[in-house]
């Protein structure tokens, strides 16, 4: 986490030259800046469509790219910040946002490369090595579908709230086209959110039990990703 790409007023474009560069640790592959308290410079290690999946999402609370240029070849966009805190507390706007997301997407592609797969994690489990991740994953009865891009990550630290209102959900970098449902899991067990009323807003079409497998899925996921990234809190999710 952290800086990875050292940046000074003089990499900026002429505009932004005059901003307070604030370094923080909020990305975990990437560097992110914030420009004074209007804007978010990010330099990405890899290459990213996030510049363009926001453009899909104009009308939603989002950032807005105002600039796109390279820093040390490497790609860099600033955009507007979102004002507000995160929050870990459940908000039903938050999967009110993603319905709003999804019927944005749906059947939509993008550039960046599918993660949240099955044939993905399968391959993360190999990498991990760990037998009670095989196990949890036998477990699991699920087979994922591409309903269209989705955002993948958001987690309450992705979102920010101004007196419980929903104020932006960001961080759309490795959004790519996946199952709609593992979008809503992620956001169901990270904000410990009861799955029914998820479903009930959501206007879902599955049952509990099957989202079940999903939040099983997600779950799993996202302990053997923290897992690879030796993160100490990676059986936070396990059931």
């Amino acid at each position: 986490m952290g800086i990875k790409v050292t940046v000074s007023q003089k990499d900026l474009p002429t505009k932004y030259k005059s901003y307070q560069l604030i370094p923080t640790s909020d990305g975990i592959s990437d560097t992110v800046y914030l420009l004074g308290d209007e804007y978010v410079l990010k330099v990405f290690e890899n290459q990213t469509d996030e510049e363009n999946i926001l453009k899909l999402l104009d009308g939603l609370c989002v950032p807005k790219v105002v600039e796109s240029f390279f820093i040390e070849e490497k790609q860099a966009l600033i955009y507007t910040q979102i004002k507000g805190s995160s929050s870990k507390l459940y908000s039903l706007e938050i999967v009110k946002f993603l319905k709003r997301m999804h019927q944005k997407t749906k059947g939509k592609s993008t550039k960046n490369p599918m993660l949240f797969t099955q044939k993905n994690l399968e391959q993360m489990l190999k990498e991990a090595d760990k037998e009670e991740f095989f196990s949890l994953y036998e477990c699991i009865d699920i087979s994922l579908k591409n309903d269209g891009i989705i955002h993948g990550d958001l987690f309450p630290d992705n979102a920010k709230f101004i007196r419980d209102r929903l104020s932006g959900v960001y961080d759309f970098s490795e959004a790519c086209e996946g199952d709609f449902y593992f979008d809503l899991a992620v956001v169901c067990f990270s904000f410990g959110a009861d799955a029914k009323e998820v479903l009930r807003i959501y206007g879902a079409d599955i049952s509990e039990e099957e989202f079940r497998e999903y939040l099983k899925f997600a779950k799993l996921y996202y302990s053997v990703s923290r897992y690879l990234h030796k993160q100490k809190d990676f059986r936070e999710f396990l059931w």
